[in-house]
């Protein structure tokens, strides 16, 4: 089967013949049969490891429904260089994410200003609808003219492929022919798209016979005869084929034929990788996303080196300097009414004392007034301030709350001097009634003792006058 195929003839009684293959398509047909049976491993793993991880059905305790935690690691929008099928279709699936991105942060970010009567915060931003449309949409998007060439049998080629594509598109900015040609690589074959992460340029050779992977007969013949292991997989994994996204359905009742050198008329691997990146798409949009950027330093894989260019590269095609550009040209910060209230009631209630009788809308206003008026905006419900306007307002509150303590700390001393002063007059008052107390006291202790020396010195005289008169008697 590796070496030889059978060719059996449309016309006529159907014969059939043995073709040697060459050295070239016997190891084309030796890697499809490998990637083949990759492919089928690579399913049978998802499957097995997606029905062991799978959540409880929503029958379960009190009827609640299931929840899972998912998480999905994707290294971006790849570039190496001499880029094939392989690196478009990872971009494809780096634009789709990038999309849900732009919807979750950007959109949903408009969203809300406009529910909250926040007419003038516009969000502008850089979308990647366009570069979507380019790659998928129907019927001249890139991915189905690659389609298409494999529909066509053997008039498909990727020269073909890379023709329509300038055809369609060769006048579009988001697709061009590139400046330089990297070794090896042939001009007319080489187109660049413009992706959300920058420009990348993909050779299309081989384009359309990577995206057919097709076994012929003999091959396919050969599959269900494994034993083993890859029987189980085959099994497990043939049955399952996934709706495409583009192209026409099938005629009732018209056959292909099975046994051509390329399988044509059923789509190929850029077709079921797109149903399964929208399949993705709409698992992630069901949940709740998070997301978490994370940056290379170096692409040397080394301690301590930090590569700034290839650092901001990495930032601009993540759409992280975009986000924090709306951020920062928005209202980032989001608040309710009572909590604003709660921030600053103290000092608008010492100043306006009836403040407490108005609306939440109103109390929130008289709090942010203390701010420059582009600095916040009030929706319907909550209070949009500018970046740094938070700390702004509680380093005003801070200086209006130090303002009040230092005010009442004065008082508070001038009232504990007035009452030392006071009490230090009483003290005063005391000791002066106290000295004039005892003053008098001595006075009037003076004024008796000179009263008893006078009757004492009145009683000796009488004594005298009386010694001097008994004589004369």
């Amino acid at each position: 089967a590796l070496t030889m195929r059978t060719h059996t003839a449309l016309a006529g009684r159907g014969s059939s013949s043995q073709i040697p293959l060459s050295p070239s398509e016997a190891a084309e047909a030796r890697d499809a049969l490998t990637r083949h049976l990759y492919q089928h491993v690579f399913d049978f793993l998802v499957l097995q490891l997606n029905a062991h991880l799978a959540p409880p059905s929503s029958g379960g305790k009190g009827g609640e429904e299931a929840r899972s935690l998912m998480l999905l690691d994707i290294v971006g929008f790849e570039d190496v260089g001499s880029n094939s099928l392989e690196q478009l279709l990872i971009n494809y699936a780096n634009e789709l994410l990038q999309r849900l991105f732009n919807a979750h942060v950007f959109e949903r970010e408009a969203a809300l200003y406009k529910a909250e009567g926040i007419d003038d915060a516009a969000v502008s931003y850089t979308s990647n609808d366009a570069v979507l449309a380019l790659l998928s949409a129907a019927p001249c998007g890139l991915l189905p003219l690659l389609e298409e060439q494999g529909l066509l049998g053997e008039r498909g080629s990727s020269d073909n492929f890379a023709l329509e594509v300038f055809r369609h598109h060769g006048r579009t900015r988001h697709v061009a022919k590139p400046r330089r040609l990297s070794a090896g690589e042939a001009d007319g074959r080489v187109f660049v798209v413009s992706h959300f992460a920058g420009d990348i340029s993909y050779d299309s050779r081989h384009f359309v016979e990577k995206n057919v992977e097709a076994l012929h007969k003999d091959l396919h013949d050969l599959l269900p005869l494994l034993a083993g292991y890859a029987k189980v997989v085959l099994a497990t994994t043939m049955p399952t084929a996934p709706p495409p996204r583009w192209g026409k359905k099938k005629t009732a009742g018209k056959k292909v034929p099975s046994a051509t050198a390329k399988i044509r008329g059923s789509f190929g691997i850029s077709s079921t990788f797109t149903s399964q990146a929208n399949a993705l798409l709409e698992t992630l949009q069901s949940g709740t996303p998070h997301f978490v950027r994370c940056l290379k330093p170096n692409s040397a894989q080394t301690g301590g080196d930090f590569d700034s260019a290839l650092v901001l590269a990495q930032l601009n095609s993540l759409g992280v300097l975009e986000t924090v550009r709306i951020r920062r040209e928005g209202f980032p910060v989001r608040t309710d009414f009572a909590e604003v209230w709660a921030l600053g009631w103290a000092a608008v209630v010492r100043v306006t004392p009836q403040a407490s009788r108005l609306s939440a809308k109103q109390r929130a206003e008289a709090v942010l007034q203390r701010l420059p008026r582009d600095m916040w905006k009030l929706g319907h419900t909550k209070a949009f301030l500018r970046d740094g306007a938070l700390g702004l307002l509680e380093a005003e509150l801070a200086a209006e709350k130090a303002g009040s303590a230092t005010a009442i700390q004065a008082l508070a001393r001038r009232r504990r001097a007035s009452s030392q002063a006071t009490l230090l007059a009483e003290a005063r008052a005391k000791e002066e009634e106290e000295r004039r107390a005892a003053e008098a006291a001595a006075a009037e202790a003076a004024a008796v003792w000179e009263a008893a020396r006078a009757a004492v010195a009145a009683t000796r005289a009488a004594a005298r006058v009386a010694a001097a008169v008994a004589p004369l008697a």
